[in-house]
């Protein structure tokens, strides 16, 4: 039998589960973003502006890896998985600060 050209099945188990980690943290910290402005949340005076400007590092560097696990020859797993990683790093970082995690 020859091997799976886009990868191993468990390889596109482990890009799905961190793609749903990511989305489950980037909802959570939106959510407290809004109850922030709303008052209700404790969140720094600048988060509002720096919700925006974090963005174009965060899709920089994603775009970057994606292209040279890409260029690397990776399979379509190991490329999202890749280009995922610096805006999970992010969204984890910005879920850790916000609920109190980071002192």
């Amino acid at each position: 039998m020859s091997e799976d050209p886009a990868g191993s099945m468990a390889e596109a188990m482990d890009a799905s589960f961190r793609f749903w980690t990511m989305a489950a943290e980037a909802q959570r910290v939106a959510a407290m973003r809004v109850m922030g402005m709303m008052g209700v949340w404790p969140v720094a005076l600048n988060e509002s502006s720096r919700m925006w400007e974090e963005k174009g590092d965060a899709f920089t560097r994603a775009w970057f890896a994606g292209a040279a696990a890409g260029v690397a020859g990776a399979s379509p797993a190991a490329v999202f998985t890749a280009a995922l990683a610096p805006i999970g790093v992010a969204t984890k970082a910005n879920y850790k600060r916000l609920s109190g995690g980071e002192k």
